[in-house]
């Protein structure tokens, strides 16, 4: 049985989901709405900053188990890759491994095959979640 998470991580949890962007040293506590049609959420997130990109996934997911996953997983970073995964490293948002995001977003689900994609990962996550397969993420069992 793995251990449940600390209060200090629950602490940063909700301290990060209660502040969305930090712009010109100024705390903003609401993101615009946005939906995954907006094109100005598809920027080179190289000419972007990562907070940018931070806030602009955060406020656009409104699933809040799809949120705590991703905080877990990549801490909300949508272009987080891990290494030290066993199964040839995991990627972006959701740490999607190659092989399970092929498997099950692209040839499953139909989805693009853009594994840095957010909104794909989220897309993806939400339908195995819901048909079973949240154990696939090694956070699920920490975070609930």
């Amino acid at each position: 049985m793995k251990p449940k998470p600390t209060s200090s991580f629950l602490i940063g949890f909700l301290l990060l989901m209660s502040i969305y962007t930090i712009s010109s040293n100024t705390i903003v506590r609401e993101a615009p709405s946005l939906s995954m049609n907006d094109s100005s959420l598809y920027l080179d997130s190289k000419s972007v900053s990562p907070v940018t990109v931070k806030v602009r996934v955060l406020g656009s997911i409104t699933n809040p188990t799809i949120k705590a996953l991703a905080f877990c997983e990549s801490s909300l970073n949508p272009n987080a890759y891990n290494s030290n995964d066993p199964n040839g490293g995991s990627h972006g948002l959701l740490q999607f491994s190659r092989d399970t995001f092929q498997e099950f977003c692209v040839i499953k689900y139909s989805l693009k095959n853009d594994l840095y994609d957010p909104f794909i990962q989220i897309e993806c996550a939400e339908q195995m979640i819901l048909e079973g397969y949240a154990q696939r993420w090694g956070c699920w069992d920490i975070i609930f």
